[in-house]
């Protein structure tokens, strides 16, 4: 995964993030409404199913237009300084989106147990955030290759995003790197063969 930095990215911002944004927002209201949907007494599990996986299916739509402006990997572009503040308001709408999939991915692992969330936290300026980066993708390599569907979710642990302090605290996380697989939390930098032997022996014992 490469980088793209300089004045391309700039211009490619300041184009397009603002469309972005708008169309992120409209996304979300839609998330917001299927949340009451999913709290309804009269859906049955197959129609719940069904939303969230046509929810998923929209976001991950929408994602790909980011995947065309922002840095491949956020934490490695953010040891750079002054970062432009277009590129800053985009992110924020960016990790908003990612923390919404994640919930609608966390319920959808009630339809589908071979879908795999990873939460992925990692803070600006940070070094080692940028060797657990390349950590993850080892890791979410090595499930796909086992046949399992990885959902890796990169989150700046200092974002303002109003859910993550909730979540910080349900699931112990202080500092970054760190991240959540499923409900399990790995509270620092986690090597990828340290992370493939909890998942043999902790994992697949249960599957």
């Amino acid at each position: 995964m490469g980088l793209r930095y300089g004045s391309e990215i700039s211009n490619i911002f300041e184009s397009k993030s603002n469309k972005l944004v708008n169309e992120i927002k409209k996304v979300s209201n839609e998330i917001d409404e299927l949340r009451v949907l999913l709290l309804s007494n009269f859906l049955s599990e197959e129609s719940k199913c069904l939303l969230l996986e046509r929810m998923l299916d929209k976001t991950q739509l929408l994602k790909i237009e980011y995947y065309k402006i922002l840095p491949s990997r956020l934490e490695e572009y953010e040891l750079k300084e002054n970062l432009p503040s277009h590129y800053l308001e985009t992110k924020a709408s960016y990790e908003e989106l990612q923390l919404k999939e994640w919930l609608i991915v966390m319920n959808l692992r009630y339809c589908n147990e071979k879908i795999l969330p990873i939460l992925y936290f990692y803070k600006p300026k940070c070094g080692v955030c940028v060797k657990q980066g390349e950590e993850m993708d080892k890791i979410r390599d090595f499930l796909k290759e086992n046949g399992f569907l990885p959902f890796v979710y990169t989150i700046d642990i200092t974002s303002s995003t109003p859910i993550l302090p909730l979540l910080k605290d349900v699931y112990n996380i202080s500092d970054a790197p760190s991240f959540i697989f499923i409900n399990k939390t790995f509270p620092s930098f986690t090597d990828f063969e340290t992370f493939k032997l909890y998942f043999y022996e902790t994992y697949e014992k249960r599957e």
